[in-house]
């Protein structure tokens, strides 16, 4: 994918995963594993989504706000984006 102004995804996306499926962290291991084997490591950034209860925890003035809205936890997120640093 080219990193254009059309494009939402970086040259650097891999894969959207779900944190809550049964096979996340097998997954999550294995692209891991290859992208070491690249020499390169990952980025997971985790995605709210929408109607999430943990949202007010990101809001400004919440206990986890930042600048950044990228730190979101895994646990706290609907979709996690992988990728490569």
């Amino acid at each position: 994918m080219s990193n254009s102004k059309t494009s939402r995804y970086s040259e650097n996306f891999i894969i959207s995963l779900d944190p809550k499926a049964d096979d996340f962290e097998i997954l999550l291991k294995r692209i891991r594993e290859m992208s070491h084997a690249c020499g390169r490591g990952i980025r997971v950034r985790g995605r709210l989504g929408r109607n999430n209860p943990n949202r007010g925890l990101y809001a400004a003035g919440g206990p986890l706000w930042r600048c950044s809205s990228q730190d979101i936890r895994v646990e706290d997120s609907v979709r996690v984006d992988i990728y490569l640093k």
